[in-house]
């Protein structure tokens, strides 16, 4: 008898074992619950999206987010509550990008001399810097040289270059302008300004060593510029070979769609 209780018990607890075992496994999900569905990916990259949507999905087994880059769609199964949470992540998230920001740069060169030259007229924009080198600089005379106009991207750089009669006698000038690092930034007061990391303007020009010889010079400003939108300001002077002449650098800087 004592045998037979004994077995009983041993069984009756071994049965509850079993049954507390069972009861804190996680239920397993049924697979007839889950649903498919096709997204169209107009904007973005597929790959792109299903990094920012993969926390989303349920993660259960059977569970899937596919992207294909190729026919710009992302193929989610999953249960339907995970599905309609990573449809709203995507309408969200697949929107084209902003237009990028253009900035339109505008270099002015005055040829400063003690010699009077030609008359070509000054740019009407460009009278209050003139009557400022007037009087600041010693020079005598004034002449308008030329204007470069450059757009580029906000981050972006610009490179151009070009040649230029009759500044200095009549042999050519040879002009070169680079800008690096064009951005739009904050000042301290907190207004918008453009930053360029890096403005360079040089100028090959020729200089006479002895009669009947020219001898080209590279000259120039190299320099970083925080500039107020559409402000004009002197960049610098740089010297044309001799102690009466100089050529004197101006930038405007504006934004623009």
């Amino acid at each position: 008898m004592k045998s037979k209780a004994l077995i009983l018990i041993l069984t009756f607890i071994f049965s509850f074992s079993a049954l507390a075992q069972t009861n804190n496994e996680p239920a397993k999900e049924d697979p007839s619950k889950f649903q498919v569905k096709l997204f169209e990916v107009k904007h973005k990259f597929p790959n792109t999206l299903v990094n920012a949507i993969a926390a989303l999905g349920s993660g259960r087994p059977g569970s899937r987010i596919d992207p294909n880059n190729e026919l710009k769609t992302i193929t989610v199964r999953d249960l339907p509550e995970n599905i309609a949470a990573i449809e709203a992540a995507l309408k969200r998230l697949d929107v084209p990008d902003p237009a990028p920001i253009s900035i339109q740069l505008q270099i002015y060169l005055i040829a400063a001399s003690d010699e009077a030259g030609d008359s070509t007229p000054f740019p009407k924009e460009i009278d209050p810097v003139l009557t400022q080198l007037k009087a600041t600089l010693r020079y005598k005379h004034y002449r308008f040289v030329d204007t470069f106009l450059n757009r580029v991207n906000d981050g972006g750089s610009i490179e151009s270059s070009g040649t230029k009669q009759a500044i200095t006698g009549g042999n050519p000038v040879f002009m070169q302008c680079k800008m690096s690092s064009v951005r739009l930034a904050t000042d301290s007061t907190g207004n918008q300004a453009i930053r360029i990391g890096r403005f360079n303007f040089g100028l090959r020009v020729p200089l006479q060593t002895r009669p009947g010889e020219i001898q080209y010079q590279d000259i120039g400003i190299n320099t970083e510029l925080s500039l107020s939108e559409g402000g004009l300001y002197v960049v610098g002077t740089t010297n044309m070979g001799a102690a009466d002449s100089a050529m004197i650098v101006v930038v405007s800087a504006k934004k623009v769609k």
